[in-house]
């Protein structure tokens, strides 16, 4: 009997991208199965074109109760045998529970929708260390343990002779698309910093402004000051010509959005402009492509939630200067087709360095010796790296050695909180306790990420530190 299978991806366009590997590896791991993806009307018609799927289905609204019933009639209607929930929506997870799906699996991270699933999985090492599309494809642990991101994606039907007769571009120069419009929420690179990259990359490539119609204010001002250097189709393309003048461009400038990671999935070369602290680049930043992430927080003293509180301070705006992005995209050119992808361990080495924050805790001057001898190893592998301490008398040798040091009385907690927000700490080394529990728990409701405790142990490398987090 052919297995019946179903993905649910009814958000947005660069999740459904994330989730590709995904679903290439599902088709590969049941090659004579139905594989169907329920997403958001937007999206369907580019994935459409996706060679492992082999229907894509409207994602009903299950918004209020006519929705819920609309999803369980689909279910029953379909008899899906496995249901990939790679977004947790609590509407789709009790409509396949009700139906009586055979295998519904997904993320065991809440406490009720867990109970309905028949698969659970378990992230047992830090968020940090995982991109989204080997998180997503974690989905599959029950089934195998062997993950292919090597896999073929789409078939796109439009030639580059095509597009550039469409579009009007040069058939005889490379293309660089740059897609500047930004999630809900995030924060994007100043328009006036795009037109002063634009005369410096059209040295070598036609220039190409690409936008939904809601960020044609973006892109034209853009296009006004760097005229005539750049072709502006915002708003022109439909989702289909946008991939396709993605995959044939030969380098592609943007933020963290779904146009970037299509760029990462067709293996193009790929600038990521991320700014802020929210957004951790390793997770969220191109994947299995030669990129370079361009993000420096280290000035920027605030906490960084933006849905909670849009932030405008320049802090991370200002240190991305249009010659910084210069200097990327020439290093980013100059690496030869032969050389091999990056492996997921040299981008977070490489990432750790751009953003990575570790502290190291000091209870007494006793432990200043081992506390001092893992701070002076992580210190070149971090972006920053602090002592911590509740003691006067370590604070005092740490200013004596100038070496960054957060000190705060035991019993203010909330400063405690405040500080290692602002920092937005990965891993807090520490002989724990419940207060330091209780430090990591509050800076995780104040951040929406949870520093990691680890023991003061010494590695002898970063990847041996790495490791260890990951086998905690």
């Amino acid at each position: 009997m052919t297995q019946r299978i179903c993905v649910i991806r009814n958000d947005a366009l660069g999740d459904a991208v994330l989730s590709c590997p995904l679903i290439a590896n599902i088709k590969a791991l049941w090659p004579d199965a139905t594989l169907t993806v329920i997403a958001q009307p937007s999206i369907g018609p580019l994935l459409r074109y996706h060679s492992a799927i082999d229907t894509v289905l409207d994602a009903p609204n299950v918004r209020g109760l006519s929705g819920f019933i609309a999803a369980y009639r689909l279910f029953k209607h379909h008899a899906f045998s496995h249901i990939f929930f790679a977004h947790l929506d609590p509407s789709y997870v009790w409509a396949a529970w009700l139906a009586r799906c055979p295998h519904r699996v997904g993320m065991g991270h809440t406490l009720i929708l867990t109970s309905l699933l028949t698969q659970k999985t378990t992230l047992k090492h830090p968020l940090f260390l995982s991109h989204e599309a080997q998180i997503q494809c974690q989905l599959l642990r029950s089934f195998t343990s062997k993950i292919d991101y090597t896999l073929k994606h789409f078939d796109l039907p439009q030639s580059r002779d095509s597009l550039a007769e469409a579009y009007t571009l040069p058939i005889n120069r490379p293309w660089c698309v740059i897609h500047p419009g930004f999630g809900d929420k995030n924060r994007g690179w100043p328009p006036e910093q795009y037109a002063a990259l634009i005369p410096l990359l059209n040295q070598s490539h036609q220039v190409i402004l690409t936008g939904t119609p809601t960020e044609s204010n973006l892109t034209t001002a853009i296009a006004q000051q760097a005229n005539p250097l750049a072709i502006n189709v915002c708003g022109k393309t439909n989702l289909i010509d946008l991939a396709a003048l993605i995959h044939h461009a030969d380098l592609v400038i943007g933020p963290d959005t779904g146009p970037v990671h299509l760029a990462a999935l067709f293996g193009r070369k790929v600038v990521c402009i991320s700014p802020i602290k929210y957004i951790r680049g390793f997770r969220w930043g191109p994947f299995n492509t030669h990129h370079r992430l361009i993000k420096d927080t280290g000035h920027c003293p605030y906490r960084c939630v933006p849905y909670r509180a849009p932030c405008q301070q320049p802090h991370c705006i200002e240190p991305l200067t249009h010659q910084r992005v210069a200097s990327a995209v020439a290093s980013l050119l100059e690496t030869p087709s032969t050389t091999p992808i990056p492996t997921p361990n040299d981008t977070i080495h490489n990432w750790l360095r751009i953003e990575g924050v570790v502290c190291v805790d000091i209870e007494s001057n006793d432990q200043w010796a081992a506390g001092m001898a893992l701070y002076t190893w992580a210190h070149p592998h971090m972006r920053h790296c602090w002592i911590t301490t509740r003691q006067v008398a370590v604070a005092r040798q740490a200013a004596a050695h100038g070496v960054p040091c957060l000190y705060r009385p035991t019993y203010r907690m909330d400063q405690w909180i405040q500080r290692m927000s602002q920092l937005h700490t990965l891993v807090w080394h520490a002989k724990p306790s419940i207060w330091h529990q209780a430090i990591v728990h509050g800076t995780a409701l104040n951040t929406d990420h949870k520093p990691v405790l680890a023991p003061l142990s010494l590695p002898k490398t970063l990847s041996e530190w790495t490791h260890n987090l990951t086998n905690q």
